[in-house]
């Protein structure tokens, strides 16, 4: 089953705005991946197909998909990483 996604907003539910989550910086230096495209992609993490429930997988536990990897489990909500890869897949 699809994982549903709901229109991409400003904020999270939590009310915690895009911009504050802790996770965007690793993406704007060189520690992760740049997010631009990030929905054209054939793959997360490497290995994930590119699909609305793999990017919620990885956003809310990276280290179950990858153990090890640079990108800590933040402690996202379902909602929040759904609010998440909504907006992520704007990013064409």
């Amino acid at each position: 089953m699809a994982a549903s996604l709901r229109t991409p907003r400003c904020r999270c539910r939590s009310g915690a705005t895009w911009g504050s989550w802790s996770a965007w910086s690793c993406f704007k230096g060189n520690v992760g991946p740049p997010l631009l495209g990030i929905g054209d992609r054939s793959f997360i993490a490497g290995m994930l197909s590119n699909e609305p429930a793999n990017l919620i997988r990885w956003i809310r536990f990276p280290q179950s998909v990858v153990p090890g990897n640079a990108m800590p489990n933040m402690g996202v909500s379902d909602q929040e990483a759904r609010d998440i890869a909504a907006y992520l897949y704007t990013l064409r």
